[in-house]
């Protein structure tokens, strides 16, 4: 199983983190092979396999991953503990309507599953807090990163300045167009703004580099530049490598994006 790592949080104690890849698991076709989204058309069996077989690498049982129902929105939940809830099919927890969840729980595995969206990790070794977000450009513009800052000072005491970030692979600038309406919505964006959004090929579209947004919103919130560590690889140019939405037009896998206190 290929699993990618940030150097930032992989030299801290306590905590495990991952990046998948769409490589190692049982899926087939344009789910092949480690698919970990239930309901984009994968057979639930092949999906339930590819947590079984990710939970083994990572040294833990399928019921410790906690898992965001996404809806592209800025909603982040702390999670006090590891009750199931949420559909039974799925391993483990399901929080509904959920795109980041905060936690200074031992073994619980938060995770986000991504196909083209910006996963981030967040690790505040002081207080021993962790949290996982989705960001597509909704949440990015939502400010979803910077909210969950504010629930894990909020909540925890955490400093912006004690993070450690890692923001995983995305659809890159190279290739993530998109239209008048989402470069509106950026150029409203307290942060970034026209850094992040350029001319695209055609008149009224625009390439969004999606990461550098939202690591100029962690920026923003006073997270340290050398915490933030940022794996630059386009999920559309390597779809070989990722599940891609915008590279499959539509019909393909989730890639997850995890992290979990070692206590």
């Amino acid at each position: 199983m290929e699993l990618l790592k940030f150097n930032n949080l992989s030299y801290r104690d306590q905590v495990s983190h991952f990046v998948t890849t769409r490589h190692g698991g049982v899926s087939v076709g344009e789910f092949t092979s480690l698919n970990l989204g239930f309901n984009v058309g994968d057979k639930y069996k092949n999906v339930e396999r590819n947590y079984e077989i990710l939970a083994g690498e990572l040294g833990i049982l399928p019921s410790d991953f906690v898992i965001a129902k996404q809806t592209h929105s800025n909603n982040v939940i702390v999670v006090e503990k590891n009750k199931k809830r949420g559909y039974p099919t799925v391993p483990g927890t399901v929080l509904e309507d959920t795109d980041a969840m905060v936690t200074a729980v031992g073994g619980i595995c938060l995770m986000v599953r991504t196909a083209d969206c910006v996963p981030l990790l967040l690790f505040d070794p002081c207080r021993k807090v962790v949290a996982a977000v989705h960001a597509g450009w909704r949440g990015t513009v939502k400010n979803v990163a910077g909210k969950t800052l504010k629930v894990m000072h909020e909540r925890f005491g955490t400093r912006p300045q004690d993070i450690e970030a890692g923001i995983g692979p995305s659809a890159g600038p190279c290739c993530y167009e998109v239209g008048e309406e989402v470069r509106e919505a950026v150029m409203k964006m307290p942060v970034a703004g026209e850094r992040v959004i350029t001319s695209g090929a055609s008149r009224g579209r625009y390439y969004f580099d999606m990461r550098s947004a939202n690591r100029q919103t962690l920026l923003s919130a006073g997270v340290n530049p050398d915490g933030i560590e940022v794996i630059n690889r386009c999920t559309i140019c390597e779809s070989g490598n990722f599940f891609s939405v915008r590279a499959a037009k539509g019909r393909t896998g989730r890639m997850g994006a995890g992290i979990l206190l070692d206590f």
